[in-house]
């Protein structure tokens, strides 16, 4: 296991996009040593390890055949997340597991059951670490405007995505951040939850979503959600939290937006990476916490598909 003299022994499962930052920020990383990478496509595999000096693999099998790994980010299409996660940490290895951390109800549910302290799965729910977020949910629990009684969460999106995503509903793909995030500033769990979808002819999936959700706190929450702007349009996303004594918001972010969930990858990798050197799960995110987001998701669906 990693000393403060041994780094990390990490790899990356799945190196498309967002795979191959979270593979950069490891060979980055002091504290870690990248030693492999994984995809489907062995071409690519080769070209990144060979980016970073790490050893490509054909898949799980062939790298917990030939691995020892302490730390593995899992960025594979979401409903592959349940089975790697299971596997890996069977197989002695703490996961960072790209949201959703499942697609299927029965999976978030097999997730949880296994969840333990160490080793951990660790949800990448980025925004988590995102400065704005963190500032906000600061705030929000040092009681700066009372007690939050509503929220307004609201993520817009390019009409492309349902080409991209045809087998992705809204609220599974993008929504899921929004989801997550009004599970984290009331501290709390649903209780009820009513949606309504907005469809057009010839889309895989609804152009809009729109979910009311109360939490046992008795905060309401108001998530929206669509996927018909324009190409190249681009309306920042919001956060606005109503309490008792005030209102706070996300505001509008300070720069590129890019360069902000950047930073934000940076400290989740940093943070994953600590607590697998200190053989404890994260407070910040818990594996209970994706599983909630997954399953708020599928209620959002499911009221959405019943109206």
């Amino acid at each position: 296991m990693p000393t403060p003299e041994v780094p990390v022994r990490a790899a990356v499962l799945g190196v498309g996009g967002f795979g191959v930052e979270h593979a950069r920020r490891y060979a980055e990383h002091p504290g870690a040593d990248l030693v492999a990478v994984v995809d489907a496509d062995e071409d690519r595999a080769r070209r990144v390890g060979a980016r970073f000096g790490a050893r490509a693999r054909r898949d799980l099998e062939d790298l917990l055949a030939h691995e020892e790994l302490d730390a593995v980010s899992v960025c594979l299409p979401s409903d592959l997340h349940a089975d790697a996660a299971l596997r890996l940490v069977a197989a002695g290895a703490c996961v960072l597991l790209e949201k959703p951390v499942a697609t299927a109800r029965a999976d978030a549910e097999r997730l949880a059951a296994a969840e333990r302290p160490f080793p951990f799965v660790m949800p990448g729910h980025v925004l988590r670490f995102a400065a704005r977020h963190t500032a906000l949910k600061a705030a929000v629990d040092a009681g700066r405007i009372g007690r939050p009684v509503a929220l307004t969460l609201r993520r817009h999106r390019t009409r492309d995505h349902d080409e991209r995503y045809p087998g992705e509903h809204p609220a599974m793909l993008t929504s899921i951040h929004d989801l997550d995030l009004a599970l984290w500033l009331t501290s709390s769990r649903p209780v009820a939850v009513r949606s309504v979808e907005a469809r057009v002819p010839g889309r895989n999936q609804p152009a809009a979503v729109t979910a009311e959700i109360v939490m046992a706190s008795g905060a309401v929450c108001s998530v929206q959600s669509s996927w018909v702007l324009p190409d190249g349009a681009d309306v920042p996303d919001a956060v606005e939290v109503v309490g008792t004594g005030g209102v706070l918001s996300l505001g509008d972010p300070a720069g590129d937006g890019a360069d902000e969930l950047g930073e934000a990858l940076d400290r989740e990798i940093a943070h994953f990476l600590d607590r697998v050197a200190a053989r404890s799960a994260s407070p910040v995110v818990a594996l209970a916490d994706g599983v909630a987001a997954v399953l708020l998701a599928h209620d959002v669906i499911g009221a959405g598909r019943a109206t």
